[in-house]
């Protein structure tokens, strides 16, 4: 019975951690810039390669894109392609100046800049 009453505090105290961190995002309006999408040198390459091998053109930006800042709503948006990975794809992205973008195209927000 112990045992039973054990699980049930772990799946219960599970569930309410799960509901305040949904929570905590919600508030902020997305994912934290930066902080909550990892690119090792892996992944930096196979986007970077992905760039060049699909000749991804260039969008043309007044203004350096700045991590945690929205970008102007006429900017048009690619989505993420699988091949970056699953962690990934609720995103959309620009590609600037050498540099990828990730956007959340909820906001416009970008969230990581790759170089």
């Amino acid at each position: 019975m112990q045992q039973r009453n054990a699980m049930c505090i772990l799946i219960f105290a599970s569930f309410v951690a799960a509901a305040l961190g949904t929570q905590g995002v919600a508030q902020t309006g997305g994912a934290a810039p930066s902080q909550s999408i990892v690119i090792d040198d892996r992944d930096r390459n196979l986007i970077m390669q992905y760039i060049s091998k699909e000749r991804i053109e260039p969008t043309t930006l007044e203004e350096m894109p700045a991590v945690g800042a929205p970008l102007p709503l006429n900017v048009e948006l690619k989505p993420v392609p699988p091949v970056w990975g699953a962690g990934l794809t609720k995103y959309s992205y620009i590609y600037s100046n050498g540099r990828v973008y990730i956007i959340d195209p909820s906001n416009y927000t970008v969230v990581k800049e790759i170089n």
